[in-house]
């Protein structure tokens, strides 16, 4: 029950609304908390304190993530854009703070770049990371650790960068998750216009 709770709070859910929900003790509930965030069902953020759906839940349904609807939407345009480009072409959805690799589609030249489906990587330093912190709800990162010497690492420049980004409607990775990489990705929105 508490995992379903966690899936269905994008905002999170702190021990006390949890305790409130399930009418149990706070001091059971952080138990029940903190065994579920060791075994990664459960991932707690440091600054809001608060509980989302931790990893472990999506590891457990890669075989779900196969046959999602969106990556069914889209799977026909990622291999339109490797016919238009040569290059790879990568579908991405908001997972915990970081982007989560659910497809793509890759190209026939030597030099390529392709990801793991599965994988996650950074919101603010990757192409797809900077139009989900552009176009969704989530706040900007505080913690802004450099992968390449081009990865920006100020918040408030990153800031302005996002803004850019959604005056634009697109974001770009210029060499900030791994060096001699750029990226270029927009957002797709469902038919609530949320960006998905």
């Amino acid at each position: 029950q508490i995992i379903e709770k966690l899936a269905e709070a994008s905002e999170g859910l702190s021990v006390t609304d949890l305790a409130n929900q399930f009418e149990i003790d706070k001091a059971s509930i952080s138990r029940l908390m903190q065994t579920l965030d060791h075994y990664g069902f459960a991932e707690k953020d440091k600054i809001s304190r608060k509980y989302f759906s931790g990893p472990q839940i999506l590891s457990h349904s890669r075989a779900l993530l196969q046959r999602a609807s969106v990556r069914d939407i889209a799977k026909p345009f990622l291999k339109q854009l490797v016919e238009a480009t040569g290059e790879c072409a990568h579908l991405a959805i908001l997972s915990h703070g970081q982007v989560f690799y659910i497809d793509q589609e890759e190209t026939q030249n030597a030099l390529r770049v392709t990801t793991n489906i599965g994988s996650l990587a950074p919101l603010y330093s990757t192409a797809l990371g900077k139009v989900l912190l552009a176009f969704s709800k989530i706040p900007i990162p505080e913690d802004l650790n450099p992968f390449t010497m081009r990865t920006i690492t100020d918040v408030s420049m990153l800031k302005r960068h996002i803004e850019i980004v959604r005056r634009q409607g697109f974001a770009m990775d210029d060499e900030e998750w791994n060096l001699d990489v750029r990226c270029i990705a927009v957002p797709i929105f469902d038919y609530r216009d949320k960006c998905v």
